[in-house]
């Protein structure tokens, strides 16, 4: 089954397809954290290679040029012998698609020079395209073909140094989507704010950098100090009790100071920098995901291109002027995850008059210090009752009704006709997703993709089946009344013992029992 594009993805391909008929060559599309930009666009480069047209996909880190990218390719039809890799030693730049790191070529004369191909780059992504302002970006951009279609891919269109993006994308911004509709349209989660004023913090003595922001030394001095410490260790047990915490902080001292302080609190923490080995980063992103760790700190290490939709809390203990950094921090946060019922956003503050650094309620225009449901809230006018405001946040939580099978992370959603769509993992890290009508299997993701994306195609794929809406929606109002004489009978025809209190956990054991006899003919 091919994948199935939400509205916004297929508005900002069409946008994108507009601005080139125009003779706009280089613009940018803006989606939030979370919205699926690496699938949109790479939905765009598969439709270019498919039709004959060479492809280069940058992004200005090694660790975003493969990855997402690659499995993205795949997924949307793009033969593996088709892509190529530029990084290090690898130099594959006469590939159908060249995925490439702008370091890479910046480094090297003879791979810039190497850029305007035979055949001529068509169309290039620039992923994270906020940063083409840079001098290595504008040398590589500078060797494409003149007439190659340049999109900047970005959450963040903003700069902190002020330096324009006018010049590297003259044809402008060809479409936008912002964080708070994503949260209206039950994308992204709905988020919570919580702000911790401490008192020995003044930012106002800081320095602002040529970037636009706090200066690295001076703030990371000022985050160490052992009141900011306790401040972070006491935010997360007063506000993030029961929940998977992401700790920001402004230097590897700060991060191991705050996790230590937390391990003698009584919870579960880690700190991660550049320097732990990928093993081991891998293996505490896994635990927070588990539920094993409450929380886990780093300094910029999850800034951009990690996905972990489990964590449900955000705490900023690193203070920014920069609008475009805060929102990939929390951004980190608003992802959709089966289970999770929005986000908690903790912003650590000091006294400040000079300048007004972003907080949540900042973000969405909110008076500064505002607590509660602030997406939610933001979209209803900021005047609605609280009621009002859980009300639109039961809204847009996950959609489906996603049911765990077994031990390995195997989750499953009945959709209607005897339908279901199942996300399993492989044993390289990745996850598949298959959907079931009756007892035919149609796999949604050809090779395995990251498990934010293997869930939002099963997810879209089975809420766009006739009569799914009321049945699989996770929130429906049918799941709390009590089973039907028909679940009883039919869970004692599946010899379940179980005692169902509600028509959901009757419909969701049911789930698992089917779910399971479709897994043991899915080949591993």
């Amino acid at each position: 089954m091919p994948v199935q594009l939400r509205d916004y993805q297929t508005a900002a391909i069409a946008a994108g397809q507009r601005a080139y008929a125009q003779g706009r060559r280089r613009v940018v599309v803006t989606l939030p954290t979370g919205a699926g930009k690496t699938i949109t666009m790479m939905s765009l480069v598969a439709r270019a290679v498919a039709k004959g047209s060479r492809v280069i996909w940058l992004a200005h880190r090694d660790e975003l040029v493969i990855g997402q990218p690659s499995q993205a390719a795949l997924a949307l039809g793009v033969r593996e012998e088709q892509i190529g890799v530029v990084k290090a030693a690898r130099d594959e730049v006469a590939a159908p698609l060249v995925l490439a790191s702008i370091q890479t070529l910046a480094r090297e004369a003879r791979r810039l020079r190497c850029l305007p191909g035979e055949p001529p780059f068509r169309l290039c992504i620039y992923d994270e395209g906020h940063h083409a302002a840079s001098t290595s970006a504008r040398a590589v951009l500078a060797a494409l073909p003149a007439d190659c279609m340049v999109i900047g891919l970005t959450a963040t269109p903003e700069r902190g140094d002020g330096a324009s993006l006018a010049s590297v994308y003259p044809g402008g911004i060809c479409y936008s989507y912002s964080l708070l509709e994503a949260i209206r349209d039950g994308w992204l989660c709905d988020f919570r704010a919580v702000q911790v004023d401490i008192p020995e913090l003044t930012l106002d003595a800081l320095a602002v950098g040529a970037d636009g922001d706090y200066e690295d030394g001076a703030l990371a001095d000022a985050m160490a100090e052992d009141a900011v410490i306790r401040a972070t260790s006491r935010a997360c047990v007063d506000h993030c009790a029961g929940r998977r915490a992401l700790i920001f902080c402004a230097s590897v001292l700060q991060s191991e100071k705050t996790a230590a302080e937390m391990r003698s609190a009584g919870l579960a923490a880690q700190s991660v920098d550049g320097s732990t080995p990928l093993a081991d980063r891998r293996a505490a992103i896994e635990a927070l995901r588990r539920g094993e760790l409450d929380a886990l700190c780093n300094c910029q290490l999850f800034t951009e291109g990690t996905d972990i939709p489990e964590a449900d809390a955000i705490i900023m203990a690193r203070p920014t002027l920069s609008k475009g950094f805060y929102l990939q921090q929390i951004g980190r946060g608003l992802r959709q995850a089966a289970g999770k019922d929005g986000c908690v956003i903790v912003d650590l503050v000091g006294a400040s008059i000079l300048h007004q650094p972003y907080t949540a309620p900042v973000l969405v225009g909110a008076a500064r210090g505002m607590s509660g449901w602030l997406g939610a809230g933001a979209l209803a006018g900021g005047g609605e009752t609280a009621k009002r405001q859980w009300d639109v946040r039961e809204n847009k939580r996950q959609w489906a009704a996603w049911v765990n099978i077994g031990q390995d992370g195997i989750i499953a959603a009945s959709g209607a006709e005897r339908s279901m769509v199942i996300v399993r993992p492989t044993s390289d890290g990745g996850w598949l997703a298959d959907f079931w009508r009756g007892d035919l299997r149609e796999p949604l993701t050809p090779a395995p993709v990251w498990r934010e994306l293997a869930v939002g195609l099963a997810e879209d794929v089975i809420r766009r089946i006739e009569g799914a809406k009321k049945l699989s929606k996770a929130g429906a109002d049918w799941r709390a009344g009590p089973p039907s004489d028909r679940q009883i009978a039919a869970l004692a025809r599946c010899r379940i013992d179980a005692k169902p209190a509600t028509k959901g956990e009757a419909a969701d054991l049911m789930t698992r029992f089917f779910a399971g006899r479709l897994l043991a003919r899915t080949p591993r």
